[in-house]
């Protein structure tokens, strides 16, 4: 898998579709979250996600390390 060869440091989340699957979350072609897939850092909540959100999740980051 891609992910694994690089050297990512933080993975965001970013939408109420990539978090849950948003409003086709039970479609066929639909995944039910990123989170399932890659391992997730922060949540970005939000359809659209508001800039106050992002600042917020990059401010979580910033703590964490």
């Amino acid at each position: 898998m891609v992910y694994d060869q690089m050297q990512i440091l933080i993975c965001y989340a970013m939408g109420a579709c990539a978090i849950t699957g948003g409003l086709y979350f039970d479609s066929y072609n639909v995944l039910p979250g990123i989170d399932g897939i890659l391992p997730v850092d922060v949540y970005v909540p939000g359809c659209p996600p508001r800039p106050e959100t992002l600042i917020q999740g990059w401010y979580a980051t910033s703590r964490k390390n």
